[in-house]
């Protein structure tokens, strides 16, 4: 029974989703599972580089693992990928830097590909392609992904409730992040155990009153600032950019940069770190995982904030 009268909930505010015919789900790993069970999928390609979890997360199912090395461009290294009908090729658009064109020669080969758009929110998917978008990648929510595919379940999935999982959100907003890391962290490891669930009503409230134009454009004008100071020193060659993630910055002494900024309360995390134990000592991979600052040029910031990024990197030089 409806009810009526007594205390206010979370306003509904207005209702304009960037990814609004997608379908929403709770996590990233849950839209996975999603792919894998409407698909049938009983073999699958992934990249030695990418985090454990998600590897962990996957051999839950029937399903066998193989795996793949990128080179220098993240670009899949194909020589040993060959697909049956219930092979599926899992492609991760690291830092949004694999172009439109290249993704569009891999459905051309491979048909059956995945694409994990993780950190591409605002790229929009590639007509039958099945693509995975991240909400908590890009803004203040506990939960949420979006899946574009045209292959639909059957299933009844219920909705991921946040009521005990704000706390980290809320926390960084009125306090400071570290002294709610730990709160994150446990809200981020629930995924791994959670069955798919859909979005929470929270996070789509959320995500529709978003103003993503002016996310954009805060999210470029960082991002080609970064730029405009740090390609030089940058031995990545980043030429695609879309409101990214965050500056990719690959550089030889970014142990000792990362320490610096992380002592004047710049964030800087390791991305795909457990990755290092499956690669081999030549990877280019390696390299990635311990050279590459995924600096922060997202919509909280504004260009004063990244020049004393700047001014931190170029004093470690």
């Amino acid at each position: 029974m409806k009810e009526i009268g007594g205390y206010f909930e979370l306003e509904k505010l207005i209702n304009k989703p960037y990814h609004e015919n997608a379908i929403k789900l709770n996590s990233g790993r849950s839209a996975l599972a999603y792919l894998i069970k409407v698909r049938k999928i009983k073999q699958i390609y992934l990249p030695l580089f990418l985090c454990n979890t998600v590897k962990e997360y996957i051999s839950k199912f029937d399903i066998e693992i193989k795996f793949y090395n990128v080179d220098d461009n993240f670009k899949i290294i194909t020589n040993d990928i060959v697909l049956d009908n219930s092979s599926y090729l899992y492609v991760v658009n690291y830092y949004g830097q694999l172009p439109l064109e290249y993704i569009k020669e891999l459905k051309g080969s491979y048909e059956k590909i995945i694409v994990d758009n993780t950190h591409d929110f605002f790229s929009k998917p590639i007509l039958g392609i099945d693509t995975i978008y991240s909400c908590r990648k890009f803004f203040g929510v506990p939960d949420g992904a979006y899946l574009y595919t045209n292959k639909i379940s059957d299933e009844v999935f219920d909705c991921n409730k946040v009521i005990n999982k704000l706390k980290h959100i809320v926390g960084r907003s009125e306090v400071d992040a570290s002294s709610y890391y730990s709160d994150y962290i446990e809200n981020d490891s629930s995924f791994e155990i959670s069955p798919i669930l859909h979005m929470s009503q929270y996070t789509k409230i959320i995500l529709g009153a978003i103003d993503y134009e002016l996310v954009k454009k805060d999210r470029n004008s960082n991002y080609l600032f970064l730029h405009q100071y740090l390609s030089e020193c940058n031995e990545l060659n980043v030429t695609h950019y879309n409101a990214p993630y965050c500056y990719p910055l690959m550089i030889e002494n970014a142990k000792k940069i990362r320490e610096q900024l992380i002592k004047n309360k710049i964030y800087i995390p390791v991305l795909w770190g457990d990755a290092l134990e499956a690669l081999n000592d030549k990877a280019i991979e390696i390299k990635f995982v311990k050279n590459i600052l995924p600096i922060p040029c997202d919509q909280r910031y504004n260009i004063v904030d990244m020049e004393k990024i700047i001014n931190i990197i170029m004093g470690e030089l």
